[in-house]
């Protein structure tokens, strides 16, 4: 299924209330140029070395950031969801360089596709949209440094605990593949697939295919804070 271009809905811009009150000549320019487009599951929006000529909003869905190896091997960067600036099509604009990084629907997703001269022109003319642009870029610098400091100095047993209990939310069951699992810890399969058998043993979770129900949340919440 290809991405559909789908008419601009006046509510679109409800998904981001700090572009609501931008100055009337930059919210004019962005209401003519921008375009929406939707885009089915696993559709990828941009390879690592490709030209970047756009930014993007997502209205709707989640856009998922990673590395891929030569070998297969994935390293899930960051998620952005609805409401937010993909921050790697404003790197790649502003230091006008190429995609350092992949980007997938991780589900149904809906994106604001803003033409990079346009980009510029925003960013020129209207503080606001700057404000927006740079509060987003430094949250992600935020995000991304802790990332760092987890995957260089933090145990992988507390990482996937803490990865488990924010996965199952409200629910006591994890929807995740050992391999998803790692892609999001930044490690090998192996490693993940023996730290739950260590869970499993110890009576914290129960696994089975793609699935892994949470027994003791208490004793998993408790690793994950040391």
């Amino acid at each position: 299924m290809p991405p559909s271009h789908i008419p601009m809905p006046e509510h679109w811009i409800d998904r981001f209330p700090a572009l609501q009150f931008l100055e009337a000549p930059a919210l004019t320019l962005l209401r003519s140029t921008a375009r929406l487009v939707r885009l089915p599951t696993g559709h990828v929006l941009y390879r690592r070395g490709d030209r970047c000529n756009r930014c993007l909003l997502v209205v709707d869905g989640s856009l998922k950031v990673r590395l891929v190896s030569e070998t297969g091997g994935e390293v899930i960067l960051h998620r952005v969801e609805s409401g937010e600036p993909c921050i790697l099509t404003i790197c790649s604009l502003m230091a006008r360089e190429n995609y350092l990084a992949e980007g997938v629907a991780e589900g149904p997703l809906t994106v604001m596709s803003l033409p990079a001269v346009r980009f510029r022109e925003l960013l020129g003319m209207s503080a606001m949209f700057r404000d927006f642009i740079f509060f987003g870029f430094g949250s992600r610098i935020a995000q991304l440094l802790a990332l760092l400091e987890s995957v260089a100095f933090e145990r992988i047993d507390k990482r996937l605990a803490s990865a488990l209990l924010s996965r199952a939310r409200t629910s006591s069951r994890v929807e995740a593949s050992h391999e998803d699992l790692a892609a999001e810890l930044g490690t090998a399969r192996e490693v993940v697939s023996r730290a739950l058998k260590r869970f499993e043993g110890l009576g914290w979770v129960r696994l089975a295919r793609r699935r892994i129900d949470l027994l003791d949340p208490g004793s998993l919440k408790t690793l994950g804070k040391r």
